[in-house]
């Protein structure tokens, strides 16, 4: 039995609440006895009612109204989650409890008001206080003010198993007590059965509360509301400190902005739409951290004071549970907005993933009035359709009930053979396909085609910004790491495919000296010696033009002689020595210029590439 409960702790109880309706004065309606319309927020009754078993006859007025105060709830009320009510209902009323539980201690059979009974949470066995469960036991009341404790002894006397059903029996008993006695009658409108369940292998705590609304038409309106926390120390105690470390961060960076406000004037800050979101986004985190201060204030102090807990000793979390769902929303918006700030940071790096900012702030006000005429024709077309269908069919219950459906209906969430078993004839349904034609064909078009001038109006700019900003690449610094890497393989092929040669022929008597042999040639010698050899080369092919028959015969016309002249003389004539080097070019391109190409002297063993 231990190990169920670590599955499915129940331990801590679960209440049955109801709010009731009282009669009241409806002078615009007729009827035959007293009126009892729907139960709105904080008019319920608060009359004593019930009867006594076996007389059904015999009034006793067993139940006795209870304040939320009293019951330790909520003072702001529970809505209900079912489409057609989304009231918000009252947290008094008249009460049913069971509080199952482990003991180590035997405990007598007991009934009576709280006082006169042992209180049980001397004994009880949690996941927390290091008792040994020995006793299977249950609290329970019918009417929230006469008790009854007892525990199974089990057919040896000793707690253990078998159990002789003593703990399911009393449950049971209380269930037909409540139908003997009309705990559920026509004036009743709202029953909730709330549950605080554990999970105790995985660490995970849920609050569930389970709602049935019973209208004045008689329907029964069935709806649940889920909070969950996760059970972890290491999270509660690494929590905080992850988030002050955040807050810190956080109200750096807010002062930063501010300095960014002063220096720059807060009008051109207001006009990046950026700023705003760094604002909404620092506010909306110290409202989490705030709140994250009050989860832990509440994780410790348990506020025990109500009648409910104090005397009964039942204790109702609710407002740790719905503390911590506000933290969990909170948070997520931050991370919503904090990560959309990724695109900003893309679009500096990138200016190609700046597409979709870049065509939404060209066309906002278009999208701004277009938006507007939208909002009308849907507002047109939901209040047409809550009008002919809304009394019997759930999605146009209402106003807002009918615009969320139209806009489902958007994304193709829409059933419209419903609509036909809910109609009389086809108007309905082509009235619902007309809305269809409209919003898709018409509306949605040009919402497209709004979209598609902007993103034409961005290209144009950004063809402009590349014919006159020099260096400008729309691939950012994707383009700039691309070059430097055709760069270095471009450098390292180059090095291991020739052999530089700088020595000079003078330089090489020098370089024999043992010293100077066991140093590297710095970067200057180099240089100097790569001049020095340009230069031998450019004397070279003076010399080379000089000695070549066109530049002979050019000569001898000058002379006056005759070009045949010079075929006795050719045979003497020395031979021009031939190149023995080869000039290579190596262009690179950077962002934002192209260099001319840079000389390198090279050995004509090696033989360059064309491309080279």
């Amino acid at each position: 039995l231990v190990e169920r409960m670590d599955q499915f702790d129940w331990s801590e109880g679960v209440i049955i609440r109801q709010a009731r309706s009282k009669p009241e004065n409806c002078p615009n309606t007729n009827q035959l006895g007293l009126c009892y319309p729907e139960l709105e927020f904080d008019s319920g009754s608060t009359e004593p009612f019930g009867y006594k078993y076996p007389s059904a006859r015999e009034p006793l007025q067993p139940w006795k109204h209870f304040t939320a105060k009293e019951l330790g709830a909520s003072p702001l009320g529970q809505r209900s989650a079912a489409i057609p009510s989304m009231r918000q209902y009252e947290t008094s009323g008249f009460i049913a409890l069971a509080i199952p539980f482990f003991s180590d201690t035997f405990l007598p059979t007991q009934q009576g008001p709280p006082n006169a009974l042992i209180d049980y949470r001397n004994h009880y066995v949690n996941t927390t206080n290091g008792r040994v469960a020995r006793f299977y036991c249950v609290r329970l009341s019918v009417d929230g003010r006469n008790l009854k404790q007892l525990c199974d002894p089990g057919v040896h006397g000793n707690g253990s198993a078998p159990f002789t059903g003593a703990v399911r029996a009393s449950v049971e008993e209380m269930w037909n007590e409540l139908k003997r006695r009309h705990f559920l009658t026509a004036r009743t409108r709202l029953l909730t059965v709330t549950l605080q369940l554990k999970s105790n292998n995985i660490g995970v705590r849920y609050r569930l509360a389970l709602m049935f609304e019973f209208t004045s038409l008689g329907a029964i309106l069935p709806s649940y509301d889920v909070e969950t926390r996760v059970l972890d120390s290491n999270l509660e105690n690494s929590m905080p400190i992850f988030a002050n470390i955040a807050f810190g961060l956080v109200f750096f960076f807010a002062l930063m902005e501010l300095i960014d406000i002063v220096t720059g004037g807060l009008t051109d800050y207001l006009a990046n739409v950026w700023n705003l979101m760094d604002w909404t986004n620092y506010l909306v985190y110290f409202m989490v951290w705030g709140q994250l201060q009050h989860v832990l204030h509440k994780i410790h102090h348990r506020d025990c004071s109500s009648y409910l807990c104090a005397e009964v000793g039942y204790f109702d979390d609710w407002e740790l549970m719905a503390s911590f769902r506000m933290m969990k929303t909170l948070l997520s918006l931050c991370v919503c907005i904090q990560l959309f700030k990724v695109l900003k940071f893309a679009a500096i790096l990138v200016p190609k993933m700046g597409l979709a900012t870049s065509v939404l702030r060209k066309c906002a006000m278009d999208l701004l009035f277009f938006g507007v005429v939208f909002v009308i024709s849907m507002l047109s077309f939901s209040t047409m359709l809550y009008i002919q269908i809304g009394p019997v069919m759930e999605a146009y219950w209402g106003q807002i009930p009918a615009l969320i459906s139209l806009f489902r209906a958007l994304f193709g969430d829409f059933d419209i053979q419903e609509i036909m078993d809910n109609s009389s004839g086809y108007l309905n349904a082509l009235l619902m396909l007309g809305y269809l034609f409209v919003a898709v064909f018409i509306m949605l078009s040009m919402f497209l085609a709004i979209l598609a001038e902007a993103q034409v109006a961005v290209r144009e700019d950004e063809a402009a910004l590349r014919n006159s900003e020099k260096g400008y690449n729309e691939y950012g610094f994707l383009a700039m790491a691309a070059s430097m890497a055709r760069f270095a393989f471009a450098s390292a092929g180059t090095f291991f495919r020739c052999r530089v040669f700088v020595e000079p022929e003078p330089r090489k008597a020098a370089l024999t000296n043992p010293q100077e042999s066991t140093m590297s040639a710095s970067v200057d010698e180099v240089l100097d010696a790569m001049r020095s050899l340009q230069k031998e080369v450019a004397d070279l092919r003076a010399q080379l033009r000089l000695q070549s028959p066109a530049a002979v015969a050019e000569g001898m016309k000058t002379q006056g002689a005759k070009p045949n002249a010079t075929k006795a003389a050719k045979p003497n004539a020395t031979k021009a020595p031939q190149p023995v080097l080869t000039l290579c070019s190596f262009p690179f391109k950077t962002s934002d210029q192209t260099r001319e190409p840079t000389p390198t002297y090279l050995d004509t063993a090696v033989d360059c590439a064309e491309d080279d």
